[in-house]
């Protein structure tokens, strides 16, 4: 049975960041879930209980944008916040290409990510 608390997914390979947002979420009260890469994510996690992913752009085996095409392919539409320290013209066209919700920049302020996941959810087609 699916929480009263959204479901957030944090990808990203860096442990230090999955912590830091982990906890900043479940002070929000999300539930959450964390992957240090895009195959341990598609191998263990189950998408219809997922209300948004936190996904990082740079990581060793695939890209934020190509997890989230690969999402796209097969049919899911779960809004996506890319992360990045480098969020140049180029990946956020390409973001906006593959329908990710928005690119921030990291570090980002604590109160930030927060919203961004409501507002995201709320969008959610």
């Amino acid at each position: 049975m699916k929480s009263a608390n959204p479901t957030v997914v944090i990808i990203d390979d860096d442990n230090g960041v999955r912590n830091s947002v982990r906890f900043l979420l479940e002070l929000d009260g999300f539930a959450v879930e964390d992957f240090g890469s895009a195959a341990s994510f598609f191998s263990k996690c189950d998408l219809e209980n997922i209300d948004c992913l936190i996904v990082d752009q740079s990581m060793p085996e695939t890209t934020g944008l190509t997890l989230t095409a690969q999402l796209r392919a097969i049919g899911s539409k779960l809004p996506v916040i890319l992360i990045t320290a480098l969020p140049d013209p180029e990946i956020i066209e390409q973001a906006r290409g593959v329908g990710i919700y928005k690119v921030l920049r990291k570090p980002f302020p604590d109160n930030v990510l927060p919203k961004l996941i409501l507002e995201a959810i709320a969008a959610k087609p």
